[in-house]
């Protein structure tokens, strides 16, 4: 069954002042449309805020209460609200229970080889509260009392902006100092769950709040090396977010599609031929609706070399290029087309903001993906051709896809994958890579490079 409107929740929620009122909500499948239509009312930003409130003074009650399940549940209303409200439609999601969730972990757990642990960093104006929830047994809290939400927003601002400083070490001041935050307070807990019954390296699942959704949480620092060097990392929107089950390995089946207008794009399309891979590849004219709906049958992974503004305070100016117009966010919302539910959609050039952190989600969302993959920053289009198609050749051998990105990231950090000229060298499949012009000097080992892809969705 499904899960009721968030924002039916949260007006209950507002009401009652209940957090059992979230526990209780179970609203019928007809009833998933908004119970206020947003057209009918007045001031739908300043309804939409009390809502808001509520639900976070909920989540820091239930803190503050040590009810750590309750606090779950609202977070998790909190987050498909905030979808909701963003697109101005409900997102597909489930009624899933705390248990639920858990029994995902141990499937993903056993299936992997990888412990598989999910994370819900949590910002209120005194404090950062962690809930770090195992696969068996009881979530676990942490509070982090020096990182209020305005110092954090501050802190990711100031790395987002020192790590696309290419040539620059600046990041490593908020690098670590996040890693002190977000990281820090679980790494005996994680290092206790670690066992030889694991050959994998860890999977952290984040369930992001607010600026910490476009951090590049790969590139955060413990002094001695990156948080990609220990763990494989993923986001989700929410857990009960709809997502089709994790399928057998099976080959994957590359679309590649792209703009003409950026010869760094055309190049990237035209890379993808390199692969064992069953690939198509469609480039500017044909680079179409149209064309993605007609050929996504037959593929898995949805390669859109194109230019993405994920940035925008509206769904109507948030959009993705084709090759003869934009596809806004709010056409995608409301597609009458089969979705991409099966789909890993990977936008290789896109830009993000701190203050509309939602967008990123709301794509994934909107186009009802399985994953996406897609940079938080422009202006890193060199990096495309290596760190895709070492991310699609390691898919192919790896368990998961979070630790394909893993590998793939690490294979620039450590310069085992690089620029020479103008080829790609050192990929685990294709050793040489021809380009089609050579490009300057790069070193790709810095984390502007790597650290900008975020997965998000289904890590699986």
């Amino acid at each position: 069954m499904r899960y009721g409107s968030a924002l039916l929740a949260l007006g209950l929620l507002l009401s009652s002042q209940s957090v059992g009122a979230i526990a209780e909500l179970n609203v019928p499948p007809r009833s998933r449309r908004s119970v206020v239509p947003l057209g009918l009312i007045p001031e739908p930003l300043s309804f939409y805020e009390s809502m808001q409130r509520a639900l976070r003074r909920s989540v820091g009650e239930s803190f503050a209460a040590n009810e750590l399940r309750d606090a779950w549940a609202a977070m998790e209303l909190y987050h498909l609200a905030e979808i909701e409200h963003y697109l101005r439609r409900e997102p597909v999601s489930l009624q899933k229970e705390f248990e639920q969730v858990q029994e995902e972990l141990q499937e993903a757990t056993g299936r992997s080889g990888s412990l598989t642990v999910a994370i819900y960093p949590f910002l209120f104006a005194d404090r950062l509260e962690l809930l770090l929830i195992p696969p068996v047994g009881e979530p676990i809290r942490y509070r982090v009392p020096e990182a209020d939400e305005g110092t954090v927003r501050r802190v990711v601002e100031d790395l987002r902006t020192k790590i696309q400083r290419d040539e620059s070490q600046e990041f490593m001041e908020p690098a670590q100092q996040l890693y002190d935050w977000l990281i820090r307070p679980l790494e005996g807990q994680l290092q206790a769950w670690a066992s030889p019954q694991f050959p994998q390296p860890t999977t952290l699942v984040f369930v992001m709040d607010r600026e910490l959704r476009v951090l590049p949480i790969a590139a955060l620092h413990d002094g001695k090396q990156f948080l990609i060097e220990r763990y494989a990392i993923a986001q989700a929107p929410s857990f009960r977010l709809k997502t089709p089950p994790a399928k057998e390995k099976r080959t994957t089946r590359v679309l590649g599609m792209g703009l003409r207008e950026r010869p760094s794009l055309t190049e990237e399309v035209r890379s993808l031929a390199v692969l064992d891979q069953v690939t198509t590849t469609l480039a500017g004219q044909h680079f179409t609706l149209g064309n993605l709906v007609a050929y996504k049958e037959w593929h898995s992974v949805l390669h859109l070399a194109t230019m993405a503004d994920l940035s925008a305070p509206e769904p109507r100016n948030a959009f993705v290029q084709l090759g003869a117009g934009r596809l806004s966010l709010h056409q995608i919302s409301r597609w009458r087309s089969p979705r991409l539910t099966d789909k890993v959609v990977v936008v290789t050039s896109a830009k993000t903001s701190v203050q509309h952190h939602m967008v990123p989600y709301s794509l994934l969302v909107a186009l009802q993906a399985s994953s996406l993959l897609t940079p938080l920053w422009i202006d890193a289009d060199v990096v495309n051709v290596p760190l895709t198609l070492g991310f699609y050749q390691h898919s192919q051998n790896q368990p998961t896809i979070a630790l394909a990105l893993r590998a793939a990231q690490r294979d620039l950090l450590l310069g085992r994958v690089r620029l020479e000229g103008s080829q790609v060298v050192g990929l685990p499949r294709t050793p040489i890579v021809p380009l089609d012009h050579s490009v300057p000097q790069t070193d790709l080992s810095h984390p502007f490079y790597w650290a900008t892809f975020t997965l998000m969705g289904n890590w699986q």
